[in-house]
Order: C-alpha cells, then structure tokens, then sequence
C-alpha cells in the first residue's frame, strides 16, 4: 500500500513537473500549440474554447457549426448561427433556442488563464443554458482564442494601392510587400525603401496593424511608401480570393496584394470554374511509378482535401498535418508554399510527397483519380475517397 502511495505521488510530481517545463513559457504565454492548432485550421475550425469543473469544450466554425460538449453532459451541435457584435467593446454573442434550452455563448477579449494548466488565452467565453433564475439555467465559464488564418502565412507584394495600380519604378526598393506570422501576431515587410515591421491583430475576417516600426533610410520618391504605411493604419478587415489579399475598411478599398509564389496572379478563382472536379478529397495511390505503402506513414498514406471555394488545401502528409493555397485552370495547377507541423517523421516518405505539391505544374482527373505532374512526367496519383 505504501509503495502504491509513493508511486502515485511521483506520477502527480512528474505530470506536474511537465506541465510546468513544457506546457507553459518562462513568461506564462501560450505553450507551442503548432499542432493542435494546426488541425483545428484543417478541421475548418475558427475559434475554440474549454473550461473546467465541469470539463467542457466549443468549437466554431463560421457560417457552418457550433458544437459545445460538457463531459458525461450537454451536447449541444446548432448549425450555423449569427453572432452579433457589441457596440463598444470587443464582445460577440452567440444566441439559439435548442431542444436542451435557450443557449447562449458570450466572447469577451480579455486575458483568460486555464484554472487547471495556467495556459494563457486572450478570450474569456460563458455559456448559459436558459436564463439566470429558471430552475434549469446553467452556466459555464472557460477561456478561447480564435485559429489562427495560415492562408495569410506568406509574402504578398502590392499589386493596388486604392484604385490605382502599383508600379515598380514608383518605388526605390522594388513594391512594397508584407509577411505575416499570424501565430505570433507579427508582420514585416518592405514599405517600397525601408524595412518594416510590427504587431497585427487578426480576428475572423478582422485584420488591423499596430504602430508600424521601420528602419530609416532615405530614399527617392519616399512619399510613396509614406503613403503605403499610412493605408496600413487604415484597414479593418481583409479577405482572399485566389492568389489575392484584398485589405479593406468599409468606407474603401485599400490595397490589393498578390502571393508571388502562385501564377495566374491577374485571375481570380471565378476564372477556374473548369477545376471543379479538383474539388474532393484524395488519397495517394502511387509516387514516382510506384504504388504508396500505408506502413510507410506513420499516420496513414497522405490525404488532401481541395477546396475550390477558398483555392485552399489542407490534409496530412502522411505524418503532419499540412496546408496550402493553390490556383488552377483546365489542367495547369501550382500550389503555393507548404505550412505543416513540425513532427519527426522517419524516412523521406512525407518530404517525397510534399516535393510532388512543390514541383506540380500541371494536373489531369480520369476514373476518379487525380494525376499530378511536372510537365508531362506524372509525379504522383492520388484517388478520389468516396
């Protein structure tokens, strides 16, 4: 009995101990959650929230679903549901009559801290069944953040500035163009001279700039960039279509940057209504002349799923969960750069299948299986699940 006593209190030190090392930075900011995160994007999930005491979990996915699941509990799925914004403050509510009751979630920004772990979030989320006094009102409290946008995880350089279109000899150092790391909340760029960076603020379809830093050198026609950082200062709110990043205030349009790495950068996806057929979700059959070996992956043979909607990929690689942008016509196709986790994986299996999305130039679809190729070579081929 002593020894099992013993025993118990190592595991608790030892679980402790770990979520004291790993869970949590010297600077309690939030843990490295590329994964988690990472799948919750793939899984079209935009803004997740848990709570404890008793265990409770929400999932949002715009215009699409609403789960929220309490442990051995309420398990409530509401299809799409508008929510409605606050008029000076940064709160959204979420409200729908269901066969459990009148629910009800509330997102407030504000610091949050996990009771449990210490993770540190930026939203604090209660949800209520019913309403304060019924005899069945109910209410949990925990804390969320919004998944972060990996699409806009790349260099867009400026194609419009307002109405009128950017030209490159209107600028010292070439167009301007901007980075995002949307995980870390940070942008840098060039602003047509100087080097620029700063913090951003992204929140659904929300997009706002902080003070923007900049080196200081000085530069022929430097009004233009003046002019680029001081449009940056005035965006609200950003959308993709294609290869396009279109930032904007709802008095205006903005500007309008392009990824450089994806062709076609002058069509938008209405252009490609011919790569309909891409749009489904494939599994790899066979790379390089060869057929794919499932025991060769450790979490199955790569799957993606295309969306034409959105010009987006996202799947796993056989290993980690990635995600891409992409734009297609009738048979040429070009993926943009590659985000994934960041798991150990043994062998070159996963690499060799993320080189075939990287050197892909053109695709065909027959008997329900995708081909992708580099000019005439087939690189790979992938069939359609279902």
């Amino acid at each position: 009995m002593f020894k099992n006593i013993v025993f118990f209190i190592f595991v608790i030190f030892f679980m402790t101990k770990n979520i004291s090392a790993q869970d949590l930075n010297p600077d309690n900011t939030q843990r490295d959650s590329s994964d988690f995160l990472m799948k919750m994007f793939n899984d079209g999930v935009d803004f997740y929230a848990n709570g404890n005491e008793p265990f409770w979990s929400m999932d949002l996915a715009f215009d699409k679903y609403l789960r929220f699941n309490v442990l051995d509990g309420d398990s409530i799925n509401l299809g799409s549901v508008k929510g409605e914004k606050a008029m000076d403050a940064n709160i959204m509510r979420y409200a729908q009559k269901t066969d459990n009751g009148f629910f009800t979630m509330t997102i407030y920004q504000q610091e949050c801290y996990d009771d449990m772990s210490g993770e540190k979030f930026d939203y604090k989320v209660i949800v209520e069944l019913n309403n304060p006094g019924d005899a069945n009102y109910k209410k949990y409290e925990g804390c969320g953040n919004y998944v972060p946008d990996y699409k806009l995880n790349r260099t867009w350089i400026l194609k419009k500035l307002g109405d009128k279109d950017a030209v490159d000899t209107d600028y010292s150092k070439g167009l301007p163009d901007l980075t995002f790391d949307v995980k870390q909340k940070r942008f840098s760029g060039n602003g047509g001279c100087n080097r620029i960076m700063g913090s951003v603020f992204i929140e659904g379809g929300t997009l706002r700039f902080g003070e923007v830093a900049s080196t200081m050198m000085m530069c022929p026609d430097i009004e233009m960039e003046t002019e680029f950082t001081k449009a940056l200062a005035k965006v609200t709110s950003y959308k993709l279509t294609g290869n396009q990043l279109i930032l904007e205030n709802p008095d205006e349009l903005i500007m309008v940057l392009y990824d450089p790495t994806l062709g076609f950068s002058d069509k938008t996806k209405e252009e490609f209504a011919d790569s309909y057929k891409l749009n489904d979700t494939w599994v790899l059959e066979k790379i390089n002349g060869s057929f794919a070996q499932e025991k060769d992956y450790m979490k199955g043979l790569p799957t993606i799923e295309i969306s034409i909607e959105d010009m987006s990929v996202k799947g796993n690689g056989g290993c980690n969960q990635i995600s891409c942008t992409f734009i297609a016509d009738k048979e040429n196709i070009k993926f943009g750069p590659i985000a994934a986790t960041r798991m150990a994986c043994p062998g070159n299996f996963e690499s060799d299948f993320l080189s075939v999305l990287e050197n892909a130039n053109k695709y065909k679809i027959e008997n329900n299986r995708l081909y992708l190729m580099n000019d005439e070579i087939t690189l790979a081929v992938l069939k359609k699940t279902d």
